[in-house]
């Protein structure tokens, strides 16, 4: 069980939180938007840690946080109508429901493994689990390169992509 929340911690850093580094250059490539679009992209964003740190601390059962782990699946998800959006306006939109999804996720995953972990072992678990931190860059590295080929859209698609198919198999487990 443990090994499961530590790839749920690490994959979906790895391969969708480059989305916040490229948001740059799929506002610009694919929404012509300047840099006051990129601004109001970001703080759909940001918006969303606020309001979901709020939301997050009502839920206190272990179950119910549980269940909170599939919205790895939505973050994956919206990540990919980000992709295929053809109306630019719901771009904030579908950001910040991105944004929503993620914060949850982690925030109910790091509380699922202080509460599973023994005593005796928590302070050794949670000082690895900032290594999903130490991939994020190495996740920008693969989505910038696959994107210099491929373009922004196909790169953002399939990262999100192996999130969604990762999430699919949580399901199934």
């Amino acid at each position: 069980m443990l090994l499961l929340l530590v790839l749920v911690s690490v994959l979906p850093v790895f391969f969708g939180q480059s989305f916040v580094t490229l948001l740059a250059l799929f506002a610009h490539d694919t929404l012509f938007c300047g840099p006051v679009g990129l601004s109001v992209l970001t703080s759909a964003v940001v918006i969303s840690s606020v309001v979901d740190a709020l939301v997050n601390g009502g839920i206190s059962d272990l179950m119910r946080r549980g269940h909170v782990l599939l919205l790895v699946l939505a973050f994956g998800a919206t990540l990919i109508v980000l992709v295929v959006n053809p109306v630019d306006a719901l771009a904030p939109v579908i950001l910040r429901l991105a944004g929503a999804a993620f914060k949850s996720y982690n925030e109910a995953l790091t509380n699922l493994i202080q509460m599973l972990v023994n005593d005796e072992f928590r302070g050794r678990v949670m000082s690895k689990m900032p290594i999903n931190r130490g991939l994020f860059p190495l996740g920008i590295a693969a989505a910038a390169a696959v994107s210099a080929f491929a373009g922004v859209r196909f790169a953002n698609a399939a990262m999100d992509g192996t999130i969604v198919i990762f999430a699919l198999s949580l399901l199934i487990l």
